[in-house]
């Protein structure tokens, strides 16, 4: 495992209406990468959560080309629920050592859908990791520099 000395900073914020509208009273579950819960939060009126401190690998790990085999920020999974709307589970959100990070989650209303399915299973949402980002780098590039 990889030495977490930072802190990274993380807001989430539930919107509807493609991000027109907030979505208070959602339940937030920040899960770290074993699974383990790491915080429960509430949306407020603005959609958003309070801003939760969280543990990351130190910022110069992210400032050296030398550190290319170590991944210089802590991923976290971000689960957001709320009566009356689609499920939505962020996996692999990124958050780096002194950095804010607000991740926006658009619920889709449960009524926009006909017939309401009885169990709506959650929307998955991956955001690219460093090493899908190094491998597209890689293949794009042909092995020549530009």
């Amino acid at each position: 495992m990889q030495d977490q000395q930072g802190t990274g900073f993380l807001r989430i914020q539930a919107v509807s209406a493609g991000g027109a509208l907030p979505v208070q009273g959602a339940t937030v579950l920040v899960t770290d990468r074993g699974g383990e819960s790491v915080a429960s939060l509430r949306t407020d009126s603005s959609g958003l959560t309070p801003t939760l401190s969280l543990p990351a690998p130190p910022r110069a790990l992210s400032q050296s080309p030398a550190n290319g085999s170590v991944i210089p920020y802590s991923t976290y999974t971000v689960q957001i629920r709320r009566d009356g709307f689609y499920s939505v589970d962020d996996y692999s959100v990124p958050v780096f050592d002194g950095i804010t990070a607000i991740q926006v989650a658009n619920m889709i209303p449960l009524s926009e859908f006909s017939p309401l399915p009885p169990n709506p299973l959650p929307q998955r949402v991956e955001t690219p990791g460093y090493d899908n980002l190094r491998n597209n780098e890689s293949n794009t590039s042909g092995g020549e520099e530009k």
